[in-house]
């Protein structure tokens, strides 16, 4: 029993498409969108869209290497930014 209904918005040329098959095998076109979706996105009643597999920090390492601002050390100065107080 269908219980979910949708709108779809269709160019000429697909709908003249749609409706040429829908008489060739004679069903509706309704049946016809519902034919490919199921054969698309479906696997014997099983969804098959799967999610997106999460990323790993790893899988990042140098992806935004091109994009990171790198700020040159001032070796001639460089005693100035060390903290010698601990030592």
């Amino acid at each position: 029993m269908l219980t979910k209904r949708t709108n779809i918005l269709f160019d000429e040329e697909l709908w003249n498409i749609l409706v040429a098959e829908a008489l060739r095998r004679k069903t509706s076109v309704g049946d016809l969108v519902r034919f490919a979706a199921r054969k698309i996105y479906s696997d014997g009643g099983k969804t098959i869209i799967k999610r997106k597999k999460k990323q790993s920090i790893l899988d990042l390492a140098g992806k935004y290497k091109a994009i990171a601002v790198h700020k040159k050390i001032d070796i001639d100065n460089i005693r100035d930014y060390i903290d010698y107080s601990d030592l």
